[in-house]
């Protein structure tokens, strides 16, 4: 068996806890109190430690999104468009969705989209054709991006695809 420990008067005994703060949703209050009790020959004694407080805000989900159209297009002309979605906040970003429509006007239109990501649902609209992308196990960590291309030339798509829908009239 061992002594017991004794702090004598004057001494002094330093008791640490390390961890880190995990994610919050909303911003959270987080305070510790310890209690301390000890005895001497004549009795025992008890004492709250001073309280410390802080809070941690939520990280915000923020990022940045632009839209290129990356040839010049014209009639008979490849066309493509890029869009490019920037994580430029403290967060990883889940779920992602992307929905592009173009007009009617572009024809032959075909998706891609970065490695890893579901391929676009395309589907004929009102104000021409819309394609989705919704990557619900995709991520992109802050900072990151991912960039789908909508609209690469039909025939440059298939070339390096090797698998072309059928085209429509």
């Amino acid at each position: 068996a061992s002594a017991p420990l004794l702090l004598v008067p004057g001494g002094i005994f330093t008791f640490t806890i390390s961890g880190s703060v995990g994610a919050v949703c909303a911003t959270t209050d987080v305070s510790n109190t310890g209690f301390v009790t000890a005895s001497a020959g004549c009795g025992t004694g008890a004492a709250p430690t001073t309280g410390v407080y802080f809070q941690v805000a939520a990280p915000s989900v923020a990022m940045t999104t632009v839209q290129s159209q990356v040839t010049a297009g014209g009639i008979g002309s490849p066309l493509a468009y890029r869009i490019v979605v920037t994580n430029t906040g403290a967060v990883t970003l889940s779920n992602i969705t992307v929905v592009d429509t173009v007009a009617p006007a572009v024809t032959g239109a075909v998706a891609d989209q970065p490695a890893g990501f579901p391929a676009a649902i395309v589907a004929s609209v009102a104000g021409g054709t819309r394609f989705v992308w919704s990557g619900g196990g995709a991520v992109i960590l802050p900072p990151g991006w991912i960039t789908p291309l909508p609209l690469p030339a039909f025939w440059e798509w298939c070339a390096r695809r090797q698998r072309c829908p059928a085209r429509r009239m």
